[in-house]
């Protein structure tokens, strides 16, 4: 379970489905108003913190989730924008590669080996590994459909990218 604390609806729409293909469940918290449910959300395995939230609210935030879990806190930055204490991941994260890279740093969830960008939005999604030694093998390209807007796009192999080990997996 992932909770996402944000300020910008459409922001938090995005990274929940973002979340949720790469295989996290998750849970936003909209504006100050939502705060109050964060004590409520069981068995939290990241705390995310929106660069859009102000700054006395991600204190708040802070507080309140803290009371209840010990789960790592991640806090999205802006350029030049200082991390906040109390957190233990603060990154400058705007694609959605480094987004799904910095969740999967702070959550030590391996993600699938493989991606591909979808040529209509643009959006990255995964590839299965069994299916990329396949298309590598027999094929100079096959079609796939993007799991975020249903477009079908024909792809060549060397548009395929290996998602980037992290420190715990090299």
């Amino acid at each position: 379970m992932v909770i996402c604390v944000s300020w910008v609806p459409e922001l938090a729409k995005t990274r929940e489905l973002l979340l949720r293909q790469a295989g996290y469940s998750v849970t936003s918290v909209l504006g100050r108003q939502e705060l109050s449910k964060l004590p409520e959300i069981p068995n939290a395995c990241l705390f995310i913190l929106a660069h859009s939230v102000p700054r006395e609210e991600k204190l708040e935030a802070l507080t309140r989730f803290r009371h209840n879990s010990i789960a790592p806190i991640l806090s999205l930055l802006r350029p030049h924008q200082s991390a906040l204490p109390g957190v233990d991941y603060a990154v400058e994260a705007f694609m959605p590669r480094e987004f799904l890279n910095a969740v999967a740093t702070a959550t030590s969830h391996r993600r699938t080996g493989w991606s591909v960008d979808c040529t209509n939005c643009n959006l990255i999604f995964d590839i299965r590994e069994d299916m990329v030694a396949f298309l590598v093998s027999d094929r100079q390209s096959t079609t796939l459909q993007c799991p975020h807007c249903r477009t079908t796009a024909d792809y060549e192999p060397r548009e395929f990218r290996r998602a980037p080990k992290t420190s715990k997996e090299q």
